[in-house]
């Protein structure tokens, strides 16, 4: 559904278009594209704050703007560090906000057992 918001609607208000998003992934999105393409898609286009002049969307990017590595050389920490950034992208940014940032990586690691 998170991905139907963001390819569907630019603007979006709960309520009617909840229903509309749920009815939309369910006949239109799941039918014509994979669980496995939906969760690509999805890590792609995920944003990940305004960085550097721009938006940052979708994990490779964000390692590239935010630790200038690509996706596949993060250390766990730097993972989860981006990982902090999914629910609030701009309230746990880690160039602007890194004692927030901190404070989700721990709450992340608590949820993980680690």
């Amino acid at each position: 559904q998170s991905l139907v918001k963001f390819l569907y609607f630019e603007s979006f208000t709960p309520g009617v278009a909840k229903i509309k998003q749920s009815l939309i992934a369910r006949f239109a999105l799941d039918p014509l594209i994979s669980k496995d393409e939906q969760l690509e898609l999805f890590l792609n286009i995920t944003y990940f704050g305004h960085a550097d002049g721009s938006d940052t969307r979708g994990f490779a990017k964000a390692a590239k703007v935010y630790f200038g590595k690509s996706f596949k050389d993060l250390s766990d920490e730097e993972y989860l560090k981006i990982l902090a950034m999914l629910s609030g992208p701009n309230l746990y940014n880690i160039k602007t906000n890194p004692m927030k940032n901190a404070e989700k990586v721990a709450e992340l690691r608590k949820q993980l057992g680690s």
